[in-house]
Formats: C-alpha cells, structure tokens, sequence
C-alpha cells in the first residue's frame, strides 16, 4: 500500500525538465487556441452559444489532461547538477 502512495505522490510532484516545460507551453497554446478556433466556428455554424461553450470547455479539459500531468515524455532531459564544492574554512586570528 505505501509503495501505491508513493508512486501516486511521485506522479504528482510535477518535475519536468526545461525541454519538457517548452514543450507543454507549446501543447498549451496550441490546444487552447485550436480549441478557441474551432469552438467559435461550431458556434457560428450551429448558432448556438452552448455548443460554443461546449466545446470551448471539451478543449480546455483535453488540453488540461495533456499539460497538467508530469508525463515520463517531459522528463526526458533531465538537469545535470554540479556536485557540491567543499570549502574549508581559514581561521582568523
């Protein structure tokens, strides 16, 4: 049970790397905007403001879907951190 939770916490923390950050700011301003685009023609077809709406909001919540998770595809590059330097401290007198 606890590994369960774990795993569930891990796929929650959200860690993406730079590359994987670029990419779902890509995702999103396209499924946002094909969203926008292609509600508003459905609405201007249909003349109807639910079906705008509707579909408006089925486009948020793929787009969400997609973005929102820590997919293991965004953490493809992870950051390789230097190691800690030591410093020795001088004293003073």
């Amino acid at each position: 049970m606890s590994a369960l939770i774990d795993k569930i916490k891990s796929s929650l923390e959200g860690q993406i790397d730079f590359q994987g950050q670029k990419t779902t700011e890509v995702v999103s301003h396209f499924g946002l905007a094909g969203s926008a685009i292609v509600s508003f023609i459905l609405g201007i077809v249909t003349k109807d403001l639910r079906v705008l709406l509707g579909a408006f909001g089925t486009g948020v919540l793929v787009t969400l879907m997609i973005v929102v998770p820590s997919w293991p595809g965004f953490n493809k590059h992870p950051v390789a951190w230097r190691s800690k330097i030591e410093v020795e401290e001088k004293k003073t007198n």
